[in-house]
């Protein structure tokens, strides 16, 4: 499946599930990673799963009151990088790389 295929996906899943409306926009990612974003809530997904630690460590973080993105959801899908993606919130001005 092609790169854009799986942010194509990854846009109907941020529309269909959490009602996001109007543009998307595709962050720069490498290899098999993916990061959409639309409505300042960010989907990725990662062919090595490592969505699924940085997840875990994102709610870890907040919890412990270091400034994180909230992670608010989570889901698999066959058709993603990896077969599963977390979805969390955007904060203004960082990069995505830190989201």
């Amino acid at each position: 499946m092609s790169t854009q295929t799986a942010q194509a996906i990854a846009a109907e899943i941020l529309r269909e599930r959490h009602s996001a409306t109007g543009p998307v926009t595709v962050h720069e990612t490498w290899g098999a990673s993916i990061v959409v974003e639309a409505n300042n809530l960010l989907l990725k997904a990662n062919g090595d799963r490592s969505t699924i630690a940085e997840a875990l460590v994102a709610q870890r973080v907040r919890a412990a009151g270091v400034p994180a993105p909230e992670i608010v959801d989570h889901g698999t899908d066959p058709r993603l990088p990896g077969g599963s993606s977390h979805r969390n919130t955007s904060r203004p001005n960082w990069p995505p790389t830190l989201l």
